[in-house]
């Protein structure tokens, strides 16, 4: 079975895993996806008896070939070890006649924690080979910044910047941000609404400063939005359908506004 993945827009443009997670979106605009994503069987017998780290595991492995065993028992472990306030991470509650997926119990209290705790550690085992530093450029309207920060915090080789639209978040949303630790994480506020908040040229054209200086590496800039294969495949893992994130791709030859 060839596992690689090709953009939606251009079936002649394949890569690896590793490879699709570091490009995140295609050049040409479209999505990596695995064409033979249908051929994958998984054993619901024992999804329903096995933790979420172990199924987090049989369903990577199958979605991300050219990672080794080690590299993503390591990551799930980094992820989800000490990280949750739950040992089921994603527990099911009954209330009533109705089942409830809590998706509150990661170090954020947002649902986004649940992939933000495992893509930085998956980018950076993809970044070992290639000699790379990653810098992550993204766009928040609240609760994405926090959980984005808190999951690159003090990563490797990984550095994050987060802008925000001044005064239109929530308290306790600038609160999380502007008092998040790590050596490699900023934030700062844009004075604008949030389409000025992901533009690119309003960004650099306003405050055309340094953000961050990686020596000795090439930086490669990344994003953190949910196109991210890696953000896809977490979240297949994950009882609920994949929700896009308020993060963009921000591109020099691309104008947002």
């Amino acid at each position: 079975m060839n596992k690689v993945y090709v953009s939606t827009r251009d079936e002649n443009k394949k890569l690896s895993s590793k490879e699709a997670i570091l490009e995140g979106i295609s050049s040409d605009g479209g999505l990596f996806v695995w064409p033979e994503l249908d051929s994958v069987k998984i054993d619901l017998n024992k999804v329903c008896k096995q933790s979420y780290q172990e199924n987090a595991y049989m369903i990577l492995k199958e979605l991300l070939p050219d990672f080794s065993e080690e590299e993503l028992r390591e990551c799930i472990h980094n992820a989800y070890t000490n990280s949750f306030d739950a040992e089921d991470i994603t527990p099911i509650k009954k209330v009533d006649d109705v089942y409830v997926l809590e998706l509150f119990h990661g170090p954020t209290s947002a649902f986004k924690d649940v992939a933000l705790t495992l893509l930085p550690q998956l980018m950076q085992k993809a970044l070992q080979s290639t000699n790379q530093k990653a810098l992550i450029l993204t766009a928040t309207s609240g609760d994405t910044g926090k959980a984005a920060l808190c999951g690159f915090q003090d990563v490797k080789d990984i550095g994050i910047v987060v802008f925000y639209p001044h005064q239109k978040v929530s308290q306790i949303q600038y609160r999380q941000m502007a008092t998040q630790k790590g050596k490699n994480v900023k934030v700062y506020a844009v004075k604008g609404n949030f389409d000025d908040n992901i533009s690119y040229d309003y960004i650099i054209g306003n405050y055309g400063f340094k953000l961050f200086s990686f020596d000795g590496k090439k930086i490669k800039n990344l994003t953190s939005t949910a196109y991210k294969w890696a953000f896809i495949a977490d979240e297949m893992k994950e009882k609920y359908k994949t929700v896009f994130i308020y993060d963009i791709k921000l591109d020099n030859d691309k104008n947002y506004n």
